[in-house]
């Protein structure tokens, strides 16, 4: 038991080491262990962690992460889906793992990626950036039932209709 917990500690003294905001908590954590204080290393192992969270949430946001909303028809989508889905925005660009809210988020981005020019990867930043992989899946499975279920591609061609109309964009 106590190689193992000196382990933690080496390597948490090594993962210290390498961040440039924690240095003094790495010296701290460098003090002498006795082998039987197990509490000890835990209690040190704990506040370092509790710091790190801390610098992890204080960490400013690069402007990079934030989706651009400027194309017209990515609002356009999201706001006629949400309307016809009856879900609320923070839930299709959320967690959700609800059957409902998935399906009106894969027609969404499925709607984004073949309205609006833009790239697998944009349109999962426009969805809680999220992988471009999981926008190519969505994409793939609604195109697949598009062509097997003939009530999803009349509801698809309805909302494509709603979305390019004049009236959603102002013109």
């Amino acid at each position: 038991m106590g190689a193992y917990l000196e382990g933690l500690v080496a390597a948490r003294r090594q993962r210290l080491a390498r961040m440039h905001d924690v240095a003094p908590l790495a010296r701290k954590a460098d003090t002498p262990v006795k082998r039987d204080d197990s509490t000890g290393i835990m209690t040190r192992i704990g506040t370092v962690e509790a710091r790190l969270s801390e610098l992890a949430r204080d960490r400013p946001q690069q402007k990079a992460d934030k989706p651009d909303h400027s194309h017209p028809f990515v609002a356009a989508i999201l706001g006629v889906i949400c309307r016809n889905y009856a879900v609320p925005l923070p839930d299709i660009q959320g967690p959700s793992k609800c059957p409902a809210i998935v399906q009106a988020r894969e027609v969404a981005m499925y709607l984004c990626r073949k309205l609006a020019p833009i790239s697998f990867h944009q349109v999962a930043c426009h969805f809680g950036n999220r992988n471009h992989a999981s926008v190519l899946r969505a994409y793939g499975k609604i195109d697949r039932l598009r062509m097997a279920d003939e009530r999803l591609d009349r509801k698809l061609s309805e909302l494509e209709s709603e979305i390019q109309s004049p009236r959603i964009h102002g013109k």
